[in-house]
């Protein structure tokens, strides 16, 4: 083996590691806007709650059926197997999500998704640290 070998090696897994740290930080910080925003949603019906949803690439499209008397809260584990780099959606598609999104309940005024956001952006250096070091 020559040093052209042990050289192209030692980047071939130090590129597989960074895609790796790129993947579980995209999950990670995607898992942590997803449950911030559900907890946050408003709770009337729990429709809106349950509407929340996950996508890549495009948002999704889905809102739960109207006339329920209960809804369940959605579960979103987050997939370290998506690709690295793209766009992922963290949408809610009832009707009246702007309207709670910019404070038309007294339960949540100041909205879910902008909040959560903020607050994901300040503590994403510990929640990607938490995630890397599941790594190792």
């Amino acid at each position: 083996m020559n040093n052209d070998e042990v050289l192209t090696r030692g980047q071939t897994l130090f590129a597989f590691k960074i895609e790796n740290a790129v993947q579980k930080s995209r999950a990670a910080l995607t898992q942590e806007l997803f449950n911030r925003a559900v907890e946050k949603t408003p709770v009337n019906t729990g429709r809106a709650r349950a509407a929340w949803t996950v996508s890549e690439d495009a948002p999704d499209s889905a809102v739960p059926p109207e006339g329920q008397d209960v809804y369940q809260p959605p579960i979103y584990t987050a997939d370290e197997s998506q690709a690295a780099y793209g766009i992922t959606f963290v949408s809610n598609n009832v009707e009246y999500a702007d309207e709670l999104e910019f404070g038309s309940s007294d339960q949540n005024p100041s909205g879910m998704l902008r909040v959560s956001r903020e607050e994901v952006i300040l503590e994403s250096k510990s929640i990607l640290q938490r995630a890397l070091s599941e790594q190792e």
